[in-house]
């Protein structure tokens, strides 16, 4: 048990000491596969960014309500909610077409892609309509 909760802390440290990026999506993202076609690495990859992906809309999602709730009470404009919420442009949308929507931001924005993973999901989503 001390074993494994050193491994996952070492492998903690490790994703803090080296985010990832757009480019590393591009990379390691397994696009257009079935899971049978898939090897060991690459449903570890795609179960990592779809949660990551998952995990940033729900906070996205939490943050918007907060300040929804909070901003209410003293401005009477919610346009700066409306600037920070991507959760409400990706509404009823698969996970496959979120993950299409990145990578199609990616290759449109190449001098982009370094960018912190966090960053390049906000970029992506931010530019697109809502849906309501």
């Amino acid at each position: 048990m001390i074993i494994m909760n050193k491994f996952i802390f070492f492998i903690f440290l490790l994703n803090l000491s080296f985010p990832q990026t757009g480019d590393d999506y591009l990379k390691q993202y397994p696009f257009n596969k079935s899971y049978e076609k898939m090897n060991l690495n690459e449903i570890g990859y795609k179960n990592f960014y779809e949660g990551y992906i998952n995990g940033f809309l729900r906070g996205n999602e939490m943050t918007r309500n907060i300040s929804y709730s909070f901003l209410s009470k003293f401005f009477e404009s919610k346009d700066y909610n409306l600037k920070v919420d991507v959760s409400s442009r990706i509404l009823r949308l698969e996970i496959n077409d979120r993950t299409k929507i990145i990578k199609e931001w990616c290759i449109a924005n190449p001098n982009k892609v370094h960018l912190p993973f966090d960053q390049i999901l906000f970029l992506s989503y931010a530019v697109l309509p809502f849906r309501g």
